[in-house]
Parts: C-alpha cells; sequence; structure tokens
C-alpha cells in the first residue's frame, strides 16, 4: 500500500478543554493504478465502512473493469494492512453495480448491499462474507419482484446478526421508503415494509439512512419531498422492523416554511436511547450547503434544535456528503468534505456531551494539490475513528479511495 510518510497531527481547541487528535498517514485503498479509473465511497448515509474490535470493511464503486463493479477491502490488524481488493457482484456480464453500503455483525462477518442492473432494472442485491473467508457469498436480490425498480440502500445489523436493509423503489409511481429484514443472515429476507406515511402522494422520499439497537428498535431517516422542497424525515419502528411510527420532519427553526433543500442524511445512535442526525442543509447560501445536525433524545418526540456544524460562513463555499458516527460512550463524531480553501478537503468535529456542543471544525490539511471528498466515517469504543475518501486531480480521469485512522484523546 502507497503511505504518505508524513504524520497527520493536528490540535483542537474543544469548549471545554484542548484536546489533541492524532491521524495516521492515509492508506491507499484501491490496488489498481492510481487516477486511472472511477471509484465512489457513496458517503453520508449508506456506510461504505464499519468496525468491530479492530476489524474494517470497506466498499465501493468501481470501474477498472469498463463497467461499474463493488469493490471490497478488508484489515483485520486495525488498519495496519488491507486485504487485496474483491469484486462482490457475481455477475458474468457487463451490467453495472453502484452504491454500495457494508455492515459489520459481532463476529466481523461482512454484509454488503448494492444497487444492481443486471436484470434490466435496478434492484437491490446482498452477499456476505465471514471473517476468515476471502469471497462473497452468492448474489441474492432483496426483493423478489423483478418489475420493481429500487435504489439507495442502507444497512445496518444488531448483535443477533438480524439484518435490515432500507431503500427506495417505485412500485406506488413514485419513489417511497421501504425496509426488509433478514432473521437468519442474509439466506433470504421477509416481505419489505413501507416507512414513509405520505399515501397516495405522488412525490418522492428518497436515500435512506438506518440505525438499529438490540432492543427492536429500528430508526430510519431519509429526504423527503411531500412539501415540494426536500426536507429530512424520520421515523421509528419498536417491533423490529414491522411497523413504523408517525413520520417526524427533522429540520426546522430557520427553515420552518422548508423553503429550501435538505437533503444527503446521516443516522447514528447511542446505548442510551439517543438519535443522532446530520444533513446537508440550503437555508443559509443560494450556492452551497452547511452541515447541520439534530438530536432526538431517547424519551423525545420530536428533534432538538437543528445545530450549524461546519464554522465556515462564507457563502461561496460548501460543505457536502456528510457522514456521522457515534460510539457506545456517546462520542459523536461527523465528517464532510469542503472547498473553504479552494480544493475540497475532509473535515470533522466531534462531540462528547449527547450532541448539546461540537467542537471546533478542523481538516486534513494534506497540501498536495489534489480534491478530498465524500468521506465514510466509522468510531470504536475507544474514540478511533476510521474513514474514507475518495481523491482526485481535475487533470486526471480518475480517483482513488484512501483510508485514515486518528483518534480523540
Amino acid at each position: 500500500m502507497n503511505r504518505v510518510f508524513l504524520m497527520l497531527v493536528f490540535f483542537l481547541y474543544a469548549a471545554e478543554a484542548l484536546a489533541e487528535i492524532t491521524f495516521e498517514p492515509p492508506v491507499k485503498i484501491n490496488d489498481s493504478a492510481s487516477q486511472t479509473n472511477f471509484l465512489d465511497t457513496y458517503s453520508s448515509g449508506q456506510h461504505s465502512i464499519a468496525v468491530n474490535k479492530g476489524n474494517i470493511a470497506i466498499v465501493w464503486n468501481d470501474s477498472r473493469n469498463g463497467n461499474n463493479d463493488v469493490f471490497f477491502s478488508f484489515s483485520s490488524d486495525d488498519g495496519k494492512t488491507f486485504s487485496r481488493n474483491t469484486r462482490v457482484n457475481d455477475d458474468k456480464g457487463d451490467s453495472n453495480q453502484w452504491y454500495g453500503a457494508v455492515a459489520l455483525d459481532k463476529n466481523s462477518t461482512a454484509y454488503a448491499v448494492w444497487e444492481d442492473d443486471r436484470d434490466g432494472k435496478s434492484r437491490i442485491y446482498f452477499a456476505k462474507r465471514e471473517a476468515k473467508k476471502d469471497s462473497f457469498t452468492m448474489n441474492i436480490p432483496v426483493v423478489s419482484d423483478k418489475n420493481i425498480e429500487q435504489f439507495g440502500p442502507a444497512i445496518a445489523v444488531n448483535k443477533k446478526s438480524e439484518i435490515y436493509i432500507a431503500w427506495h423503489d417505485n412500485r406506488n409511481g413514485n419513489n417511497d421508503i421501504f425496509i426488509a429484514k433478514s432473521r437468519d443472515s442474509g439466506k433470504s429476507f421477509e416481505k419489505p415494509v413501507r416507512v414513509d406515511d405520505t399515501g397516495n402522494n405522488q412525490n418522492d422520499q428518497i436515500y435512506p439512512t438506518i440505525a438499529v439497537d438490540n432492543k427492536n428498535n429500528v430508526y430510519i431517516a431519509w429526504y423527503d419531498y411531500r412539501h415540494e422542497n426536500s426536507d429530512i424525515y424520520f421515523a421509528k419502528s419498536n417491533d423490529n422492523g414491522k411497523t413504523f411510527s408517525k413520520n417526524i420532519k427533522v429540520n426546522f427553526g430557520e427553515d420552518e416554511r422548508g423553503k429550501t433543500g435538505q437533503n444527503s442524511p446521516s443516522i447514528g445512535r447511542d446505548s442510551n436511547g439517543n438519535i443522532y442526525l446530520t444533513w446537508e442543509d440550503k437555508r443559509n447560501s443560494k450556492t452551497g450547503s452547511d452541515v447541520y445536525f439534530s438530536r432526538l433524545a431517547e424519551k423525545g418526540d420530536e428533534f432538538e434544535k437543528n445545530i450549524h456544524i461546519d464554522d465556515e460562513d462564507a457563502e461561496s463555499s460548501s460543505q457536502n456528503y456528510p457522514s456521522i458516527a457515534v460510539n457506545e460512550k456517546g462520542l459523536i463524531v461527523i465528517a464532510w468534505d469542503d472547498d473553504r480553501l479552494g480544493a475540497s478537503d475532509i473535515y470533522l468535529s466531534y462531540s462528547k456531551d449527547e450532541g448539546k456542543g461540537f467542537s471546533k471544525n478542523f481538516g486534513l490539511g494534506i497540501k498536495n494539490g489534489k480534491h478530498r471528498t465524500a468521506p465514510s466515517i466509522a468510531v470504536d469504543d475507544e474514540g478511533n475513528i476510521y474513514f474514507i475518501y475518495q481523491e482526485w486531480e481535475k487533470e486526471k480521469k480518475g480517483n482513488d479511495i484512501y483510508f485514515v485512522k486518528g483518534r480523540i484523546k
């Protein structure tokens, strides 16, 4: 693996104290030649990285074979080394696969899900890989009906290795949010359940993000056009995804009337039952987006005040594709791409008080003239941060996927 042989050390002044944040050198994940193919991490709520006890799973979209495939790499030593790249999809034609997402269970079995057009229409496919095996199982469609087009999958797994997959599809004419569950580690999936409560409304609900806990709760958020401009909506199930609550609008305050757009939600939860959401928000600018955050407390029935996370006020800059990770101890970390200094870079902010306050923003600050975009982030219970991003140059026709490990002390 190619490494940038420079240890990046940043100092961040949090509200209450000085905290040191250290990062190990970036590691190139794709083993194809640099910047020769198009690769995409499909970040925000889909989560293309997952961690469990030093095991790390990464998926991405990759054009090295001429068409688009989903590729995978795995580390069993906390990111020191990564396996050779493995193609996840098992089709033998020139169809396209993209928008991959991944989750790890307690045994570090990796579960992957993605969009796939091998059947002539976009469908959601699934496969799994056990921790000590080199390949994925036979791919299976999550929805049996070939006539329903499905898009934008997100995946989560609980400690029982029960798998939950959310997506949007057009079976009702417009796009609605659906979820399916597997009780047998992905051998089969139950009948899909609709999550949004818009009835026959012909506006779209798209790109869900999902989290689950070990108390039969399932949490889903998405962006929703029921009021013309897109808003972030949320629903909860307390019966393992059989039924869902009334949908709750997340963004409010300065954007109470929904005159601007909100999209790209990413969801996390802690062991106390608090739900955390971050998203892109255009309420402050006509040209770019900002990163916003809100919390639903464990016994709350509505989301709390929306918090502006990025500390860049210039309307000409844009902050995009936020990805959130939360550990069992309540550490919240948000990553996004940010062009405040010209070339896009990865920025992060964190909270140690259940989202009541966030640290100052800090960027990777790698000054090599390249753009870094579309991060996907995970965090473990020891406070280690793991994230991936794509790096590219305007003069090149391709990009690369990089991994970075860091720690908040």
